[in-house]
């Protein structure tokens, strides 16, 4: 593992690690494996309070099924007073690549850190489509396919 932060006179920071070959392993009376993490993470911000800033995430890990799955350009910018915005890809190696993006920024501006604005799509390889809307400090919207239901928090 490798890692290094540093700050900036105008009060940005550049933070970054690395994890190569990093093995986790479970054994116990039930279940037994191994999964091995590729990772890397660069988060940079303009201003101390982090209100610009803007991560950006790639892994590769070998899951419990022998199976490897990848997380892709992943980024994550904005602040909490405009909100949000994400994007990444996602592999499988039976269903291809999930592409999962903000088309409203998410805000947490609720009780408990619950978002309470937003709107996050996602679109698989296959075709399959979905979003997932915040519509309320209480309630948010799932669609997948074309078919909408809503949700309660509580």
């Amino acid at each position: 593992m490798r890692g290094s932060y540093a700050r900036s006179d105008g009060g940005g920071f550049r933070w970054e690690f690395h994890f190569e070959n990093f093995t986790v392993s479970v054994s116990g009376p039930e279940v037994s494996y191994t999964e091995t993490i590729n990772l890397s993470m660069t988060c940079t911000s303009t201003s101390a309070d982090a209100s610009g800033l803007r991560c950006d995430y790639y892994a590769d890990y070998s899951g419990y099924d022998n199976r490897t799955y990848r997380v892709t350009e992943v980024s994550v910018s904005g602040g909490t007073s405009s909100g949000f915005n994400v994007s990444a890809r996602v592999y499988d190696p039976d269903y291809g690549y999930t592409t999962i993006s903000t088309v409203v920024p998410v805000t947490f501006n609720c009780a408990g850190g619950r978002p309470g604005a937003g709107r996050i799509i996602f679109e698989a390889e296959g075709g399959a489509t979905g979003s997932i809307e915040f519509i309320s400090c209480s309630q948010y919207v799932v669609t997948f396919n074309g078919v909408s239901n809503t949700y309660s928090w509580e």
